[in-house]
């Protein structure tokens, strides 16, 4: 007979962010099977480091209770609980690594993208797109747009290694630095479910804006949970 190991949610609560109270969250810890998850929680706004902010609403990602809140200075959304680095490679690593899961999962949602792209540029025009793994989005793209030149950028040099090889132009580094790579503006710039993982906000806002032209168009993708900043780019 197989020994029950017993799981201390008490504990877990108490390494988590955002439980106050923990004794409150003990039965849903179970219920949802709680596990302790490296995050740290963010006092300032990301990018004004105002410390005025107002509560909008949380929710549990990851086993951590999270405050979305408004800056009152700036008023960019943020949440308030930042995954560890360890976390956030390993969330990528068993959720995004299969190819299937991107032919078919998300085919729908890049096929919706693809035709708004498409109806910017009609035929012709340039397209980055930011955090593009593999190439699935840009190869819809391709499809639906013959004559849109391509450039994918993302922090996996496998990722990469595997675009160059089918033909994409492509810049390896995180967001935060893509602007020391970039030596052009682009017609389009892509950010689909990508923006709330990048740690450094500012550095990322000035990647965006010199990535796009004045007459550019940034499409931003923001999935239905796990939001970590929302802001309008001027």
């Amino acid at each position: 007979m197989s020994e029950v190991k017993h799981i201390n949610y008490m504990e877990i609560l108490n390494h988590n962010q955002g439980f106050v109270h923990p004794k409150k969250w003990i039965e849903y810890a179970k219920k949802n099977n709680f596990v302790k998850t490296d995050a740290i929680r963010i006092s300032n706004c990301p990018d004004c480091k105002s410390k005025k902010q107002k509560k909008l609403g949380q929710y549990i990602y990851y086993s951590n209770l999270i405050q979305i809140l408004r800056c009152n200075s700036c008023g960019l959304i943020f949440s308030d609980v930042r995954l560890s680095e360890s976390v956030i490679k390993h969330h990528f690593e068993v959720n995004y690594k299969n190819d299937q899961y991107y032919k078919i999962s998300r085919s729908k949602i890049f096929l919706q993208i693809a035709c708004i792209v498409k109806g910017i540029l009609e035929e012709r025009g340039t397209v980055l797109d930011i955090g593009g793994a593999k190439g699935h989005l840009a190869s819809f793209i391709k499809m639906s747009c013959n004559n849109v030149d391509i450039t994918v950028s993302d922090l996996s040099v496998d990722a990469c290694n595997n675009l160059i090889s089918k033909g994409y132009k492509t810049i390896c580094c995180s967001l935060a630095a893509l602007r020391k790579y970039i030596n052009r503006c682009y017609d389009v710039v892509l950010l689909i479910d990508v923006l709330y993982y990048e740690p450094n906000l500012k550095e990322a806002f000035k990647s965006i804006q010199r990535s796009v032209g004045d007459k550019g168009v940034i499409i931003i993708r923001i999935q239905r949970h796990p939001v970590r900043f929302l802001r309008t780019i001027n």
